[in-house]
């Protein structure tokens, strides 16, 4: 069974106070390939938006559908990693490096824990900031829908912090959905255009 890991860094362990600002992350609805290990259309983008310009810490617990039978849970569902110092990410300049608390998938490939803290200062998601990038490997799976959760995990929920305290974060969960075909929903889009296309050119001649 997972022991479920604290956040280690000071600014988020054991504060009695909570700062004022608050932020917001959605987690969305992502359309996968299937039978695929990676690449852009498994490859998302997590941001979070508020008004905190003295964010100095945070940690991510993602999770997809109840993590898995390692962490004792009963859902097969893709594995996953994660990214916080991608290019343009909150702290991808201003780390003390990046903790993973899932090191070789030990607890399964259906979690991800990563934490960091600023190496100096504060940084800022006012206006939108990416937090972190999540890659699939939806290799074996061909269809499916998964929740992908942000909060509720086997670890708890993802979370920022101040110097000042613990930041609240508002978070909505996401889903998961395998496109069985990578083309499919170009497809249909393209098929519904088309559709409305010649009602339009048979309603203008009818008239």
């Amino acid at each position: 069974m997972h022991r479920k890991i604290g956040l280690s860094f000071a600014i988020l362990l054991g504060l009695a106070t909570v700062a004022q600002a608050s932020a917001t992350l959605v987690g969305g609805f992502h359309v996968l390939a299937a039978n695929t290990n990676g690449g852009p259309q498994n490859t998302i983008q997590i941001s979070i938006s508020g008004n905190d310009a003295n964010i100095a810490g945070a940690v991510i617990n993602a999770q997809v559908a109840d993590g898995g039978p390692l962490v004792g849970g009963s859902i097969i569902g893709p594995g996953f990693t994660g990214n916080m110092t991608a290019p343009g990410s909150l702290f991808a300049t201003n780390n003390t490096g990046i903790s993973d608390l899932n090191p070789g998938f030990v607890n399964g490939n259906q979690i991800v824990l990563l934490q960091t803290s600023t190496a100096s200062g504060v940084v800022s998601d006012v206006g939108g900031a990416l937090l972190v990038t999540l890659t699939f490997d939806t290799t074996g799976f061909f269809e499916g829908t998964w929740p992908l959760l942000f909060s509720g995990t086997v670890n708890g929920d993802t979370g920022i912090g101040s110097t000042a305290g613990i930041i609240p974060l508002e978070i909505t969960n996401g889903t998961l959905w395998l496109d069985p075909e990578p083309s499919s929903l170009v497809l249909a889009l393209l098929a519904a255009a088309s559709l409305a296309a010649i009602k339009w050119r048979r309603w203008r001649f009818a008239g």
